[in-house]
C-alpha cells in the first residue's frame, strides 16, 4: 500500500481518526499512559480502517487558551509523529495487529520543537513496548481492573 511506503513520511487522511463513534471508543478506553507532556492513549479499532492506525491529537483548550497557540501545537505534534511513526507502523503491519491512537497534550506551556520531538520519540518508543508486552491494563489509572 502506497500508504505504508517506510521511505515517506505522511500523513493521510485516511490515518487521522475522527467521528463521534470512533473518538467516544478512544475516550473510553482504559490504555493510557502519561509521557512527557502528552497523555497516550490506545485501543482496537471501533470500525476496521484502511490503516493499521489512526491518530488524533487533542489539545485542550483548559490547558492552552488562545486559539493560535492551540494550533500550534497540534501542528508541531503532527509533524514529529509523521516523522517518527515508522517504527510503530511497522510493528503493527508485522503484528497483523491494528490501533487508534489519542494523544492529548496535557502540559501548560509550549514545548520547543526539539524538546517536542525528543517527548514524542519516547511516547511512541513506550507505546511500542507496552504493545509488544501486549499490555492491556493501565497500570497508572488505580480505577482499572486487574486482570
Amino acid at each position: 500500500m502506497k500508504n505504508l511506503d517506510p521511505t515517506r513520511n505522511l500523513l493521510p487522511k485516511a490515518m487521522r481518526l475522527g467521528g463521534k463513534i470512533q473518538l467516544d471508543h478512544l475516550f473510553a478506553a482504559r490504555t493510557s499512559f502519561a509521557a512527557g507532556p502528552f497523555r497516550v492513549v490506545w485501543t482496537p479499532p471501533a470500525r476496521p480502517g484502511p490503516l493499521p492506525l489512526r491518530v488524533v491529537f487533542v489539545v485542550p483548550k483548559k490547558r492552552v487558551r488562545k486559539a493560535h497557540d492551540r494550533q500550534r501545537i497540534r501542528r508541531a505534534l503532527r509533524e514529529a509523529f509523521r516523522t517518527l511513526k515508522n517504527p510503530l507502523l511497522e510493528q503493527l503491519v508485522r503484528r497483523k495487529d491494528a490501533i487508534d491512537l489519542g494523544i492529548f497534550w496535557t502540559a501548560k506551556p509550549a514545548l520547543p520543537q526539539q524538546g517536542l520531538r525528543r517527548s514524542m520519540e519516547k511516547a511512541l518508543r513506550e507505546l511500542a513496548a507496552r504493545l509488544e508486552r501486549g499490555a492491556a491494563t493501565d497500570e497508572t489509572n488505580p480505577n482499572t481492573p486487574q486482570p
